[in-house]
């Protein structure tokens, strides 16, 4: 189903682009 295809895509990104946000966050927090 192109949903899954979808899912499978935006899964990553998602959590590449929260890993990115909390890493700066705790680097500017200290």
């Amino acid at each position: 189903m192109l949903r899954d295809f979808f899912f499978q895509i935006i899964a990553p990104l998602l959590v590449g682009v929260m890993v990115t946000l909390v890493d700066h966050w705790l680097d500017g927090g200290q």
